[in-house]
């Protein structure tokens, strides 16, 4: 859990080089708007990424190098709201080798 929470905290501190560090060099990401075929194209999107937020009501399973996160992301700028998003996390090592987000994409806002 201690790779999984420095994932969370670099994330949210906007610690891209931290982030990146944490993550294999055959990275991806699945998710509802957005698949990243490596750490580096997912570092940079996340970087533009237009909406602030941070996530709360986290509850996690392990199971062996699976970690599920369920949560509430609140959105926070530059519009509020909160989406219900579940994150299945696969380590390696100490790292983070893929990360695949789920949720309804068509209750997430838009700026306007």
């Amino acid at each position: 859990m201690k790779t999984v929470s420095s994932f969370y905290e670099a994330f949210g501190a906007k610690d891209w080089k931290r982030l990146r560090s944490i993550l294999t060099d055959d990275f991806t990401f699945q998710g509802s708007l957005a698949t990243f075929d490596s750490p580096d194209e997912y570092v940079e999107g996340m970087k533009a990424l237009p909406l602030e937020g941070e996530p709360v009501d986290s509850r996690f399973a392990v199971d062996g190098t699976n970690v599920v996160h369920s949560f509430t992301w609140k959105m926070t700028a530059p519009v509020t709201g909160e989406i219900d998003m579940c994150e299945w996390i696969e380590l390696e090592g100490d790292k983070v080798r893929s990360s695949r987000l789920f949720y309804d994409s068509q209750a997430m806002p838009t700026p306007g």
